[in-house]
């Protein structure tokens, strides 16, 4: 069995995830939402890597996946994000096929790279540390009606028209 030891490259996803009902976001400033947005994913926003496009799919070991937040039907979700082409992880055990990856609370099933948040195995949890990353993409949002994608946007974008047109995809 194939394993995966001490260090790991991938693309890393870094983010803000904010949820609204329907009538919530249609009632947004944009100028302050926006605004909003970018302070959260400057100041507290939280990096994954992902699944995909790791070793743990390039050596085959196929981990099964689990996720302890999925997203909820008829609730709106904003991500504010950016990427990391390429980021060094390092982790204490190996990694084998024996591993659930446990994915990013809701953004591991909206996004397609799979970000994930920890491994597990009968009750032990190993967490990547990043131990350093390549230039970081410019900051984009990314809409979602549950788990339906809506559209994204570079966030400096995003104006009143955007969001009125996100949400009439809603409707």
């Amino acid at each position: 069995m194939s394993t995966v030891e001490n260090e790991f490259q991938t693309q890393e996803l870094t983010c803000s995830i904010f949820s609204y009902t329907l009538a919530q976001f249609e009632e947004l400033q944009t100028a302050e939402a926006v605004q909003m947005w970018e302070d959260d994913l400057n100041d507290n926003s939280c990096s994954y890597p992902l699944l995909v496009q790791s070793p743990f799919n390039e050596y085959g070991l196929n981990l099964s996946t689990s996720i302890d937040e999925e997203p909820k039907s008829k609730t709106v979700y904003v991500v504010p994000h950016y990427f990391y082409t390429t980021a060094d992880y390092e982790i204490e055990e190996p990694i084998d096929g024996t591993y659930t990856a446990i994915l990013a609370p809701i953004v591991g099933t909206l996004f397609e790279g799979r970000p994930m948040e920890f491994f597990e195995r009968d009750g032990d949890q190993i967490y990547p540390e990043l131990a350093g990353a390549s230039d970081a993409t410019d900051f984009a949002i990314s809409f979602y009606w549950g788990s339906e994608f809506a559209g994204s946007f570079a966030l400096a974008d995003v104006n009143d028209d955007i969001l009125a047109d996100i949400a009439k995809k809603f409707t």
